[in-house]
């Protein structure tokens, strides 16, 4: 039904624009819920999850351009979700959170940009111990990454 005064081919109003948004977010919500479960792992791998590593998801949230069109306070409760699964049935719910983020593998761009999420939220509290070590190249089997190269791409950028 065409509104008079406007063309049919008008395709960039307010509307438009916002659903494109919504669009986007609801496709990448599956990426969204790999890096909470990277951000999860990697935050629980010292068996502690840190004001410096809190603050880091926030500005992961904030900063990352494939990240920053989700609501952060929907972004943080699904990572607060993931933390009180792991704390509660740490091996069923490291699986669940590992197959999340393993659908990720077939896109290399957002496989590396998950291991950089993972590297600054292990990194945050400038020190990293075997355990954080192990979690990451764990992380990066599961995206068919080579951890040590990964690693040589992101130690000291931080």
């Amino acid at each position: 039904m065409a509104v008079e005064g406007r063309s049919r081919r008008e395709p960039r109003g307010p509307l438009m624009v916002k659903l494109s948004a919504e669009v986007e977010r609801f496709r990448d919500r599956p990426f969204l819920k790999a890096a909470m479960a990277v951000s999860a792992l990697a935050a629980q791998a010292d068996g502690d999850v840190s004001l410096e590593e809190r603050y880091r998801i926030d500005a992961i949230l904030e900063r990352e351009p494939i990240l920053s069109g989700f609501d952060t306070g929907k972004a943080i409760s699904i990572f607060d979700e993931y933390i009180h699964a792991l704390r509660s049935e740490p091996d069923r719910s490291r699986r669940i959170l590992m197959a999340k983020i393993e659908r990720q593998a077939s896109k290399p761009k957002r496989a590396r940009t998950l291991m950089r999420v993972a590297w600054l939220i292990i990194a945050a509290d400038n020190r990293v111990l075997p355990n954080e070590v192990r979690t990451f190249d764990d992380l990066c089997h599961a995206l068919a990454l080579e951890p040590d190269r990964v690693r040589s791409g992101v130690v000291g950028l931080e």
